[in-house]
């Protein structure tokens, strides 16, 4: 997620930047008469018809009032040369319709920050003693970080407005799913003669001892772990506009509007082990526990609110910016589930591989539940440069970026350092600033 923030300040810098800079001044050819009229130098007038546009490309009647006028055949040669943005009087081919419908299709790669989480470590852990005076032992732990980082993937975003000269309307949405998950087997080595070895899975900072597996060269049970997390938002908005300024060549526009977002995520872990004892209800009948830990979590959010922003676009020629900055407040429930369980499915078998008779089941379950009220600011920017290949159709390259605060994500089970109940446990709320950048392809259609 640094690049994607990295490229969210780049959007944001060139936003600002397109808007600093003037397009260029468009001349007719009164202008240059009256130029010429005053008595300013071929050089002067030169010099800014070579920095300038023509509004449109001069007549025949236009030229002969210049030579009235007193314009030399290099001025009138220069006019005829300079690239004009609109080839006639009339709308260009480049020139956007200023009244109609905008379909827009933006497929993107994204990619989200903010709730990669550190969910436990896989602890490699040694004890050694060694033999006769000074007796010194030492205790050796390694923890390796059990990290989940959401995957990039595909989203989408689409729009529709009618605008009818400087007053538009419009819908336009986004929605993106990604998740990631991680799994494996914890084994422990065999002792040696003087240094023992314990290798577990630490989640929800559980202090477990040691599970004894007879069937292990280790004596120790393998522990078999799989942690997986998923995110899928949406967004829709119903929105006006309005220009605030405008010139030949660019504009900015005041948006209103209402938004309505939803957060869905998950988070599941678990542990299964199985301990294993010879002979331990008599001559071969064998003692088996199947272990399972394990906790579920989910928080939906559906929420409603305001928004408000500005849009600017800039044109030169059939080349086309186009920026937006909006902010909204949703506001909503985010309900809270989760669900803690340790099973313990006690048997016993007169083979390792069964069949096995059952004698115990000991299940213990810690549930959690919860709704309370969401407010959540949304901050969304979007960069394009586009090309309009004829009046109605341009395709472009995007940049997007969204940024959800303080939003409600699946709640977190851990069991406290110090506890006086039997079964100690606690579930935690969780908030999270969510990053989402994408950047992808731009298909428009105005009619």
């Amino acid at each position: 997620m640094k690049g994607g923030y990295f490229l969210l300040v780049c959007l944001i810098a060139f936003s600002v930047g397109l808007y600093g800079q003037e397009a260029p001044e468009e001349l007719t050819t009164e202008d240059i008469i009256e130029m010429v009229q005053a008595g300013i130098s071929d050089r002067l007038i030169l010099q800014k018809i070579s920095i300038s546009t023509l509004l449109y490309e001069p007549s025949v009647q236009d030229i002969l009032n210049l030579k009235k006028a007193g314009a030399s055949d290099r001025i009138i040669e220069a006019l005829m040369g300079v690239t004009s943005p609109t080839p006639t009087r009339a709308t260009p081919p480049a020139q956007l319709p200023e009244s109609g419908w905008e379909f827009q299709l933006e497929p993107m790669w994204m990619d989200v920050g903010g709730w990669n989480e550190h969910v436990g470590d896989i602890v490699n852990a040694s004890f050694t003693t060694i033999v006769g005076p000074p007796g010194v032992a030492s205790d050796i732990r390694d923890r390796r970080p059990v990290n989940l980082d959401l995957d990039a993937g595909f989203a989408f975003r689409g729009s529709v407005t009618y605008e009818y000269q400087q007053w538009g309307v419009g819908v336009a949405g986004w929605f993106f799913g990604t998740d990631d998950s991680l799994s494996g087997t914890v084994t422990t080595p065999v002792p040696t003669a003087d240094t023992f070895f314990r290798n577990f899975v630490s989640f929800w900072g559980e202090p477990r001892g040691p599970v004894t597996n007879e069937l292990e060269p280790s004596g120790i049970a393998p522990e078999e772990f799989r942690v997986d997390q998923e995110l899928d938002t949406f967004t829709a908005e119903v929105f006006g506009f309005r220009t605030l300024a405008e010139n030949s060549s660019s504009r900015i526009d005041a948006i209103v509007g209402v938004k309505v977002g939803q957060l869905e995520t998950t988070q599941n872990q678990s542990i299964d082990l199985r301990s294993f004892l010879f002979d331990d209800f008599g001559p071969g009948l064998h003692f088996n526990n199947f272990i399972s830990l394990s906790s579920t979590a989910e928080a939906e959010f559906l929420g409603v609110g305001p928004m408000v922003g500005f849009s600017g676009r800039a044109t030169w020629g059939r080349l086309a910016f186009h920026t937006f900055v909006t902010q909204s407040l949703l506001i909503g429930d985010a309900n809270l589930e989760g669900l803690f369980t340790d099973i313990d499915d006690i048997s016993s078998t007169p083979d390792p591989a069964g069949p096995f008779t059952p004698l115990l089941l000991i299940r213990s379950d810690l549930p959690f539940s919860t709704s309370e009220r969401a407010f959540i600011p949304v901050t969304e920017f979007q960069l394009v440069a586009e090309w309009h290949i004829t009046r109605i159709l341009a395709v472009g390259a995007t940049g997007f970026a969204a940024i959800w605060f303080d939003a409600p994500v699946a709640p977190t089970f851990s069991f406290p350092t110090v506890s006086t109940v039997p079964f100690p446990g606690q579930w935690t709320v969780e908030k999270r600033t969510l990053g989402f950048v994408g950047v992808g392809l731009k298909f428009e259609a105005r009619f």
